[in-house]
């Protein structure tokens, strides 16, 4: 890959990773409060502090519709997932010179993860075991995608190679 393009693409991507950490850091809170959480100067929501780690519990909840409309249980399960879906493409492009799918939902879920914790600790989200399951196959989507366009891409390679060879 041309440095000019991988340049472009770690650009989108760092764009990218802004937006995520701004919709799962900063949707309770104003900036203003966001700083003052980070320096540990105001306290946050108290519903914020709770964990789950009961796997598929707050999945199968959402789904019963317990305490939540359909349309907010939709949007949060696919929003978990379909947040995640550039993260595992992009690692698959530009972070890892032989990208797996192992390492690639390893980094997601390490991102997640990440993520998870930095709620948990300045109170600015819950932290939800199925928020990292499903934030990860998000990441498992975005591969597969990644795959999917580099098979592509070499099929094109081939028929183009095979085309030049026949007309010469």
């Amino acid at each position: 890959m041309q440095k000019s393009m991988k340049g472009i693409l770690w650009g989108i991507f760092l764009l990218y990773l802004l937006l995520l950490t701004y919709q799962l850091l900063m949707k309770y809170y104003s900036i203003s409060q966001i700083g003052r959480l980070l320096l540990f100067q105001e306290e946050g929501l108290f519903f914020l502090k709770e964990v789950n780690l009961v796997p598929f519990h707050t999945i199968q909840s959402y789904v019963q519709i317990e305490g939540t409309t359909f349309l907010s249980a939709m949007r949060n399960l696919i929003g978990n997932v379909i947040g995640f879906v550039p993260f595992g493409f992009f690692a698959a492009l530009i972070i890892f010179k032989r990208p797996t799918w192992l390492k690639v939902i390893g980094a997601t879920f390490m991102c997640s993860l990440f993520y998870e914790t930095v709620q948990y600790i300045f109170t600015l989200g819950l932290f939800d075991v199925d928020d990292l399951l499903l934030n990860t196959l998000g990441g498992a989507i975005g591969y597969g995608c990644y795959w999917i366009m580099k098979q592509y891409l070499e099929r094109l390679k081939r028929n183009r190679v095979t085309t030049q060879h026949s007309l010469r």
